[in-house]
């Protein structure tokens, strides 16, 4: 695929999405179009390749349709990439690197502003932490102290301090 800024990239599928095109694909008479339009995926009603115009225009068109709005606002793909973004990266999917790589973005700070996670998504991390499950099951630690011998009980550590004899 080549996309904005002329970058050219590979765009993984999932094998109903590819099904669906391939549908789609068989259906289209080919020969209707302009010699310079066919190799495009989607074209629009004069058969020639669909702009970006046109693609924003088909998606509040049927956001419209299913009666979706965003802070009172039309749907547009740009927030159906970002919610896209956020869910693959809140629900844990991919890693922050392979968000990046997916939507194609030369710097990593860029997918960082881009995206988001949620407050609640923090906190369910915290509270799903391997680190919960054993104080739950074990209690916590046994608390250490001078008693415990040499270092407070931690391990490698020699017993006293600078100046300490």
């Amino acid at each position: 695929m080549t996309g904005k800024g002329e970058k050219t990239r590979i765009v993984p599928l999932h094998p109903a999405v590819e099904r669906l095109i391939r549908q789609y694909l068989e259906t289209r008479p080919e020969s209707e179009a302009p010699e310079e339009h066919r190799r495009a995926l989607f074209w629009n009603r004069d058969k020639r390749r669909i702009t970006a115009n046109g693609v924003w225009r088909v998606v509040r068109k049927y956001a419209a349709a299913a009666g979706l709005t965003y802070k009172e606002k039309a749907i547009s793909p740009h927030k159906l990439r970002h919610s896209f973004a956020t869910m693959l990266l809140s629900e844990g999917q991919v890693s922050l690197r392979e968000l990046q790589e997916l939507l194609g973005h030369a710097s990593i700070n860029t997918t960082m502003i881009y995206t988001h996670i949620s407050d609640a998504g923090r906190r369910r991390a915290i509270e799903e932490h391997p680190l919960g499950a054993l104080m739950e099951n074990e209690g916590p630690p046994a608390a250490a102290g001078p008693a415990a011998g040499p270092g407070g009980g931690r391990p490698g550590r020699p017993q006293g301090g600078p100046g300490e004899k």
